[in-house]
């Protein structure tokens, strides 16, 4: 918003408040999903999601090189596969919103394992109805639109 208003000071406001909520949320190993209001301070809550540590890197509140080890834990131990140690700590993503951010931060740093990764998540799919999900499983919406954001990834 700042840069089409072209006010600095809006720019300025948004950058301090990204870098306190990441300060907030940091824990150490993740980045935690939200903050509770205890004796009059925020306090981290303790549940963290793996789709929020998509967020905070898709909007800059981390970055590859702010977050390494956290970087290097999101591509090499989550995925269409996840390791135990990945989803014993956070709790998984989903398809919508989370595979799309993904994807989305795949192609942002040229990772070349996201062709592998879309074949791995979402061929069952597309063996299984023809179709890209809502959600992990067939369980709800078996033919979403917004599934074929993927190209959008792949052509990046």
């Amino acid at each position: 918003m700042a840069g089409l208003a072209g006010d600095e000071q809006l720019h300025l406001r948004a950058r301090h408040i990204r870098e306190t909520t990441t300060r907030l949320a940091w824990n150490g190993s993740w980045l935690v999903d939200h903050a509770v209001r205890q004796e009059g301070e925020l306090r981290p809550a303790p549940d963290a999601t793996e789709t929020c540590q998509y967020y905070a890197f898709y909007f800059d509140a981390a970055s590859p090189r702010t977050h390494p080890e956290l970087w290097k834990m999101l591509v090499s131990g989550f995925g269409p596969a996840p390791s135990a140690k990945a989803t014993a700590t956070l709790s998984p993503a989903n398809f919508l919103p989370g595979f799309n951010l993904r994807f989305e931060l795949l192609a942002r740093n040229h990772r070349g394992d996201l062709l592998r990764e879309a074949r791995a998540y979402l061929g069952p799919m597309a063996d299984l109805t023809g179709t890209l999900w809502e959600h992990n499983d067939p369980r709800a919406s078996c033919c979403h639109a917004f599934a074929a954001h993927i190209l959008a990834s792949l052509h990046a």
